[in-house]
C-alpha cells in the first residue's frame, strides 16, 4: 500500500535577545546618542536591527519616530524617570 504524509506545523524559533528600553546602541546608558539613532532611523538614514527597534520604541506604539527620540532625551536629562 501507499502512504500519504502530511506536513505538520512548521516550527519557529525565537532567540531571546536582551535589550534595555531606550538603550538603542546597547552601551549600558541611555543618552542623546540613542535618541540620534532613533531620529536617523525615522528618516530612513539608517536601519535599526530588530533588537534596536525593540529598545527604541519607548512610546510603545507602532512607530519608531521623533516621539521616541524625545522621550529618550527626556529620560537622559532626568525630566522623566521611566518610559511608562
Amino acid at each position: 500500500g501507499s502512504r500519504a504524509f502530511s506536513a505538520g506545523p512548521a516550527a519557529t524559533f525565537q532567540v531571546d535577545q536582551k535589550y534595555t528600553l531606550g538603550d538603542v546602541d546597547n552601551n549600558g546608558k541611555i543618552d542623546s546618542a540613542d535618541a540620534l539613532l532613533v531620529l536617523q532611523h525615522a528618516v530612513d538614514q539608517i536601519t535599526l536591527t530588530e533588537t534596536q527597534q525593540l529598545a527604541a520604541n519607548v512610546v510603545k506604539d507602532a512607530n519608531i519616530d521623533s516621539a521616541d527620540a524625545l522621550k529618550i532625551l527626556q529620560y537622559a536629562v532626568d525630566l522623566i524617570t521611566s518610559f511608562d
